[in-house]
């Protein structure tokens, strides 16, 4: 449905977002197609061993320069690591 701005141009109406479960679980099983297990323990383990983020997603399948933010992720949720300034 497209909707008319101020200005006179159309635009689309904004697709609702996914719940974060929902994106969660796209991710987990897409990242169980690739073989991809992101194992908390191991990942907090490697992060206090001091390994860099980008090499703990390697050393969990991620290709190189991919899963960063996810390990970060897990690491800020397991408590290893504090959050992002922009996601305080």
């Amino acid at each position: 449905m497209k909707k008319e701005t101020k200005s006179g141009t159309t635009k689309k109406d904004a697709q609702p977002k996914a719940a974060k479960s929902q994106k969660g679980a796209a991710l987990a099983e897409r990242d169980a197609k690739r073989g991809i297990k992101l194992d908390v323990d191991k990942a907090v383990a490697m992060y206090k061993a001091g390994k860099t983020i980008s090499e703990i997603a390697q050393a969990m399948g991620f290709p190189k320069g991919s899963g960063n933010n996810r390990t970060h992720a897990v690491l800020v949720q397991a408590g290893a690591r504090k959050p992002r300034p922009s996601e305080k």
